[in-house]
């Protein structure tokens, strides 16, 4: 078994080889010569940070790379084609940029190179994709592809496709560019690369060579190689362009037409395979833009309105991350329509009274008035009688348009008396003065209040606690003198000691005048036993014999305590006659308390006085025989 895989590997691989040695002996000769050749642009697949597919051993960015540069070699030495690559290296194109790129070397054909992947190991099988319009579609090239492919590397064909966009993108006829409206057109391509083509009219192909993620398609890649995978191709695009008369067309139409962005070209093309001779560039036409997103605001009456969009051709390149490329955007403002008035109302103005227009748009409603001021009276005087001081005046008007008078009183002038003073007031008496009007001959006189005297005080004897003061005073107009006595200030007295009472002895506080050296004391009444209910003061302690109330015959009677017997026990006699003693005991001490302490009362009262009395009499001594002497107060 393994030899004869072995067998068969070797077969496949000198079957190769024979192919790449002799790639274009199917070649008719040389069909074009120069500018006319065939323009082929090859469009190795990913590269740069987008590797593409990358299983069992192939990965896709570099072999789609490998594989273009030995097509190019292959066409380029059958002489009938030119050929371009979008890239050389390992560099990251966009969609878009090699499409442009296309464009700018005015391709016939951009074939771009791919390998596929798929999460099933199953799927295998080689793919050709083209235009879903007829106009830019190649399938004559797809099937002749994928039959080399199979004859010459033993991958199995999957078919020609072409995949409309499901994504809301439209194609538009007139300036083929994708737009979002459907209105304009058809929906577009899936796929970029015949996306692009269709663009700028020319045709734009992808082929899948097998899927890496299937084995058995991944050996037979790798056993013909880039240049078994190259021949395939090119023998299949020699044949598409070189294997048929060409008949082109009479006169040249437009690939596409120049806008804002590229400046549009136009060919003759072949009828059979689409070859493009004599292109040619338009003229450009930087105003040709495709307005998407647009806002507007109509014009009204009265209120201007505007239309806001952007370009679709630049906002798709911006889109698809093609650098270099701005937005463009414009605002068109659309002026204000005149408004078509009609009157609606009017009133006349006459000589006194104003007039109006009122007007209403035909077309918005809008409405406004228009006043004419009346011209108004045209007053002249006719009569006229001037005010006195104590008569009313007046004036008459006549209007000189109408036979319309107003008449206009003039208020009385009153008198403008100017005075002369005849008599001075004084301190004590009044003046007089006399006024004559300016305006006419009346007099009056009038009085003028008394100044009143206007007395300043000195201070001549100053008051003390006992004794009024004296202060003079002298009017500063006429010298006139009075004088008035100073209020005694009185005694203000501080505390300087104090004895607080007890229940049954009087207290004693003395206190001396701060201005003077008067001095008093005074007697603090005993505040009294406060008694509890057991018989005893809450504020002494001190317990006392509680004095019944009279009798009727005016005699006291004893009160006796008499303890009380437990219950059920009968009180002892000698415990009675006891009690009755210590109770005369007790009556006795009181008694005697309470005699000396009204001898020291007395005693005390006796001292105070006298010391009272001194100090009366020591300033009696010194005082005039006409002063007063205060009383003593007695304590």
């Amino acid at each position: 078994m393994i030899n004869c895989v072995k067998r068969s590997a070797a077969f496949v691989l000198l079957l190769v080889m024979l192919i790449t040695v002799f790639p274009v002996t199917a070649s008719a000769g040389n069909v074009f010569e120069g500018d006319d050749r065939i323009v082929v642009v090859l469009d190795p697949g990913h590269g740069g940070y987008d590797p593409g597919a990358s299983r069992n051993g192939v990965t896709e960015e570099s072999w789609s790379l490998s594989v273009a540069r030995e097509i190019k070699a292959i066409l380029e030495e059958n002489g009938n084609f030119i050929v371009y690559m979008t890239r050389n290296s390992d560099t990251f194109l966009s969609i878009a940029e090699r499409g442009i790129i296309a464009n700018k070397y005015n391709a016939d054909l951009l074939f771009s190179i791919h390998f596929d992947s798929n999460g099933s190991t199953g799927v295998r099988g080689a793919t050709f994709i083209t235009s879903i319009f007829d106009k830019y579609a190649v399938t004559g090239l797809g099937n002749k592809v994928l039959s080399e492919l199979k004859s010459q590397v033993g991958l199995g064909s999957r078919g020609v496709l072409r995949r409309k966009d499901d994504m809301g993108y439209y194609w538009n006829a007139e300036k083929q560019w994708d737009c979002q409206d459907s209105s304009l057109g058809t929906l577009s391509d899936y796929y970029g690369i015949p996306t692009w083509g269709a663009k700028f009219g020319y045709k734009g192909v992808i082929v899948e060579h097998g899927f890496l993620s299937n084995r058995a398609d991944t050996d037979l890649i790798k056993a013909a190689g880039s240049k078994g995978l190259a021949a395939a191709d090119a023998k299949a695009i020699i044949d598409y362009y070189t294997n048929h008369t060409h008949t082109y067309q009479s006169a040249p139409t437009v690939d596409y037409p120049s806008n804002c962005t590229f400046v549009g070209k136009e060919s003759v093309k072949c009828t059979v395979c689409g070859h493009r001779k004599n292109v040619t560039n338009l003229a450009p036409d930087p105003d040709n833009h495709y307005w998407v997103n647009e806002v507007r605001r109509n014009a009204t009456c009265g209120s201007d309105g505007y239309i806001s969009h952007e370009c679709r051709i630049a906002s798709n390149l911006i889109e698809k991350k093609v650098p270099g490329y701005k937005a463009h955007k414009e605002t068109v403002y659309l002026k204000a329509e005149e408004h078509e008035y009609e009157v609606t109302d009017s009133k006349e103005v006459t000589h006194a009274t104003d007039g109006y227009t009122k007007y209403k748009c035909k077309k918005c409603d809008h409405t406004y008035t228009k006043a004419v001021k009346a011209e108004g009276h045209s007053w002249s005087v006719t009569e006229e009688i001037k005010p006195t001081c104590t008569k009313d005046g007046k004036i008459v008007r006549a209007c000189g348009g109408c036979s319309e008078t107003k008449t206009e009183t003039v208020k009385a002038l009153g008198h403008s008396f100017k005075y002369t003073v005849e008599k001075e007031p004084t301190c004590t008496e009044v003046g007089t003065k006399t006024g004559k009007c300016t305006r006419c001959d009346a007099k009056q006189s009038e009085e003028i209040e008394a100044l009143g005297h206007d007395m300043k005080y000195t201070e001549e004897k100053a008051p003390t606690c006992t004794e009024a003061g004296m202060e003079k005073g002298t009017c500063t107009r006429c010298k006139e003198a009075d004088e008035k006595a100073i209020e005694a200030l009185g005694h203000n007295m501080v505390e300087i000691s104090r004895a607080e009472p007890s229940c049954e002895e009087s207290g004693l506080a003395e206190s001396k005048c701060d201005r003077c050296d008067f001095a008093e004391s005074t007697v603090i009444d005993p505040a009294g036993h406060q008694m509890g209910e057991d018989g005893s003061c809450s504020i002494c302690k001190k317990v006392l014999e509680t004095t019944p109330p009279e009798t009727e015959g005016g005699e006291g009677v004893d009160l006796q305590v008499i303890p009380i017997a437990p219950v059920g026990e009968e009180a002892d006699p000698q415990d009675q006659t006891d009690a009755k003693g210590n109770n005369e005991l007790l009556a006795i001490i009181l008694i005697a308390g309470a005699a000396l302490l009204a001898v020291a009362f007395i005693v005390v009262r006796l001292i105070v006085a006298k010391k009272t009395t001194n100090n009366v009499d020591e300033k009696s001594e010194n005082e005039s025989a006409e002063d007063e002497v205060p009383e003593k107060t007695e304590v």
